[in-house]
This record gives C-alpha cells, structure tokens and sequence, in this order.
C-alpha cells in the first residue's frame, strides 16, 4: 500500500462509536491538561449545547497501516481524545440509560477477556494507562465518594488531593455536571456525540514506522505554524524514531526517562537543557550571528545533532549537560573559590553569561580551578561593566567559539576607571555580591540582600542633618544593598550596626561606627565600594 493521507471531518460518534482502539505512542507526553483548559472546553460545548449550534474542536492526526487500522496511533491530539473520552465516562455514570459505555470500550467476546478501553497509552515515561483503566472502573457512588474526600472545606477539588491528573479532570466534571437534572444531561449527551467535529488527519502506509513518521512530519509542520505543543516533545520523537530504525526503542526509553527525571530534579525543563546544547553546537560550529529560535535550530539547522548525530550520543551530550548543572550547582555552594563567582554571575540580569559557562565545563572536562576562576572572573568583567543589556550576548557568542576551540577569553579589563556606578542600577544585587566577595567575605551558602539606609531611616538622618536630596541619594544608592547571609532584615540603623559589626562586614559596620552618622560618612562608605569595583575591573594585579 502506497503512502496515502485522508481527512474528513467526524462527529464524537464516528471516533468513538466504533471497534476502533486509539493508541498514544510511548514517545508522546503524558496527560497533561490542566483546569483551565478542562473547563474551557466544556463552557464551549455547554455553549454550543444552548446555542444549538455545531461545535468544531480542531484537527487530530493519525498514523494507520494494514495491520494497525483497528489500533491507529495518534500523533497529535491525544489531549482533547482523552479529555473527551473522560467527559463521557462521566456522563455513562449520571446517564445510565443511553449506554456511553459503548462509546468508552469495545465489548470483549469472548468471557474469559477483559473489555478493551478505546483510548490505550503506551506513554513511557509515566503510568497514563493504569489510571485510564482505574477511571473506567469508578462508579456514580465512588465519584460521590471520591468528591467528598478531594474537595476543602469551600468545595473547591484540590488536584494535590486527586490520584493523578486523569481523575482530577473527570471530578471537575462530575462535580459540574451532577447538578444538572437527568433530562437536560440526556439532552447535551446526545448533542455532543452528534454535533461536536473532529477533523482526523489520516496517514496510512504498508508499515506504522512508516505512517507514523510522516505523521510526524506533518505534526512539526502544524506546530511550526503557531499550534500549541512543546519543542520537548518533537525533539523526542525525532530521536526515538532514529532509536526505532536501530531496534532500539527501549534503551531509548530508559535514557529518556532519566533525562527528564534529572531535568525536573534541577527545577529545569526540557527546553533549558535543548538551549545550553544549542549555544554548545553554535561555538562548535564558530557561529556568531543571532540565535535561531530553539525549534527552527534544531529541525532545521544543518549543525543540529538530531540530524547529524547517532541518537546515543545526542542523548550522551544532553545527560552530559545535566550533569554539569548539577556540578555548577553544587560548586556555587561549596567551593569557596569558584563558588563567589557562580553566584555573582548567577544574579546576573539574563542567562548568556551561563551559556559560557556550561559550554566550557563542557569543553574542559578535567578543567584545572584556576583557569576556570579566570574564565569566570572574566566573564564578572564582562557582564557587569556593560550593564543589564542582551548586548552582552554577541560577547558570549564569541566567547562560546574561543572556548570550544580551547583558547583562553580575554581578561575584559576596562581602560578607565567607572565613574558613575549608579548607570547600573538593575545590576544591584549581583554588584552587592561582588563587593561582599571583594571585602573579603567567605563563601555564602544561603544569601539575601538589604539596604544599609531604607525609607525608615529618614527620621533619623533628617535628625542628624540630612537634607531630603542626600537621604535619596544614599537610599537610591547602588552601594547601599548589600548581600547578607540571614535573612532581610528591615530593621533601623543601630540593629543593623549591630549585625554589621558582629558579622566583621567591615565597610558596612564603619558606616555606621560614626556616632554622628552624617551624610559624608556614607560618601566615604560609598568611595571605598567604588574603589574596590574600580580595581576589580580595571588594575591587571587584581588577585582573587
């Protein structure tokens, strides 16, 4: 049988009414509608419902071949097929008359066999069809039951409570749809499976690898025109349809699988991951212009691994660089070298400077603590001099190409003294860090940040003589927060002496030692700050 594709348009009745069993690839995502689009969908039936109206709810795409026509895989739309087949078990538990089961399974024939659900994940990464099969089993009395222990005390179901996604969503419908009288719930049923359209997009080959690969095909087309589905999940099937073509569907699924684990451990998401691997590939390849966006990268991009590269050792990189995150993580916290310079570049305005440095752990597997507090240090000097701009990101395309190619960055010393270090105003926090660090403060695990002077202060420096226009410029002050390791503490001035001294923070503590507390007190404060930024970035026998 030749490649073919078909697509016409098919009420509820026509996909569900029939011995045909929907199969959600073991590549795809799992369940993952939330409230919003839950309820969305069913104020637009319910609407549609009262309007008398035909509703149409989008396309969904489908991969047959001879063997599979009873068992279609669906590319695309698993999300609204599985929220719909949960509105009608619901439904089959408040209308018991009009048989919805039918439309939920096919009906075993032989006695010894269960029934078999219409909707089947193979969803790897997760366990959507057992709580498919659960949901199947619940009855109108345990839906009851089941509401009663879900909901607080405003009636409201909490998902944190719910056995999983697929029950939260099926509750939320019970719970609206239990209140409505029998003969009008009869009425929607019957309107939805006869005036709610789907228009499946049909792909039928001699092999389902091979409709399912021009499924894929037309899917990335879809989503690349503005349709809502994540990068992640096309990137994983283009990867596991290399791992398929090797027979090696289940080695892929178990380095996928603890790809995605290791993301989520590090508060990430796929994406990020995709991003440092991208700007990794850009220095490799010497590329310095604007960055594509992440999907066009790598479908597109002649340099993208997914193309070039066996899957393995595209999924070695991405585990590569999960790894790296972990150890940046844990360096930031406990490697009182190299973990100041972490943090700083860490409380930096956007993320390039970070691609920088992934990109050298990377490069340097077995690097040496000094040339990466060199490299580091360097990117503090380049970041932090020219400001929370994305300017510096043209920097870091340059650097990301010397770094691959093993040369060392320039040191980015500025010719001249900063005059004015107020110009970086949005960088306030990173610059508080970096004078911590250069006042000699060891390593912080945990930090927040606070001002020396705040607004509560201003009685008592009108007190002792400040005019209006001095209070806001010691307020306003980029030397005035600073980075402290407890807690925030809006406390007034004596408290925060106190604190100060206690903690040998010596500039600060100096400010404050003045029983006077006048307003050139803070300007011989602020100078001292600024010294230490100016010979930072500018004298080269600056030594950490």
């Amino acid at each position: 049988m030749a490649l073919s594709l078909s697509a016409e348009q098919k009420s509820i009745n026509d996909i569900f009414y029939s011995n045909i069993q929907y199969i959600i690839p073991d590549y795809q995502r799992s369940y993952s509608w939330e409230f919003d689009q839950c309820n969305q969908l069913y104020l637009d039936l319910v609407a549609a419902w009262q309007d008398h109206r035909d509703y149409f709810l989008g396309n969904i795409i489908i991969a047959k071949s001879l063997d599979t026509r009873k068992r279609p895989q669906v590319v695309d739309g698993q999300q609204r097929l599985i929220t719909l087949w949960l509105l009608l078990k619901v439904l089959s538990v408040l209308c018991p008359s009009l048989r919805i089961t039918d439309y939920l399974i096919i009906p075993s024939m032989r006695k010894n066999e269960e029934d078999v659900l219409k909707i089947h994940s193979d969803v790897f990464e997760t366990c959507d069809n057992v709580n498919i099969k659960r949901l199947y089993s619940y009855s109108k009395p345990y839906f009851e039951e089941r509401i009663e222990k879900v909901c607080d005390s405003k009636g409201e179901i909490k998902e944190s409570k719910c056995g999983s996604r697929f029950e939260y969503v099926a509750l939320l419908y019970f719970q609206n749809l239990r209140k409505v009288n029998v003969l009008d719930l009869e009425r929607f049923t019957t309107f939805l499976v006869d005036h709610i359209y789907l228009l499946p997009i049909e792909l039928n080959a001699d092999t389902i690898q091979d409709a399912s690969n021009r499924a894929l095909s037309i899917f990335e087309t879809i989503n690349n025109r503005g349709m809502s589905l994540e990068n992640a999940d096309i990137f994983k099937a283009k990867l596991y349809n290399k791992a398929m073509m090797n027979g090696e569907e289940a080695l892929f699924k178990n380095q996928w699988a603890e790809f995605r684990q290791s993301t989520e451990d590090l508060g990430l998401a796929v994406d990020d991951i995709f991003r440092y691997y991208s700007h990794i590939i850009r220095g490799k390849e010497n590329v310095i212009t604007s960055e594509k966006n992440l999907r066009d990268f790598f479908l597109l991009d002649s340099a993208s691994p997914i193309f070039k590269n066996d899957y393995k050792e595209t999924m070695t990189d991405l585990l590569k660089i999960v790894e790296i995150l972990k150890l940046i993580q844990y360096l930031e916290t406990h490697d009182e070298k190299i973990g100041r310079w972490l943090q700083i570049l860490d409380a930096y305005s956007n993320g390039y400077p970070r691609f920088a440095i992934v990109n050298y752990l990377f490069v340097n597997k077995n690097y040496e603590v000094s040339g990466f507090c060199d490299f580091l240090i360097s990117l503090v000097r380049l970041a932090y001099s020219l400001g929370a701009t994305t300017n510096v990101k043209f920097e870091i395309y340059k650097i990301l190409v010397r770094t691959s190619k093993g040369q060392i960055i320039d040191s980015y010393l500025l010719p001249n003294e900063i005059e004015d270090f107020n110009q970086y105003k949005m960088l306030r926090k990173g610059y508080a860090l970096l004078a911590y660090y250069l006042d000699g403060g060891s390593l912080m695990e945990k930090y927040w940040y606070d001002k020396l002077l705040s607004n509560n202060d201003r009685s008592e420096l009108t007190q002792a003589g400040w005019t209006s226009e001095q209070e806001d410029n010691a307020i306003n002050s980029l030397c005035n927060t600073i980075a402290i390791n407890i807690p925030s503490r809006r406390k007034n001035m004596y408290d925060k002496y106190k604190y100060f001294y206690n903690e040998k923070l010596l500039h600060p503590a100096a400010l404050f030692f003045n029983s006077q507390r006048s307003y050139s007190d803070f300007e011989v404060y602020e100078n001292d700050i600024k010294k230490l930024y100016n010979r930072f970035f500018t004298d080269e026998t600056w030594k950490d």
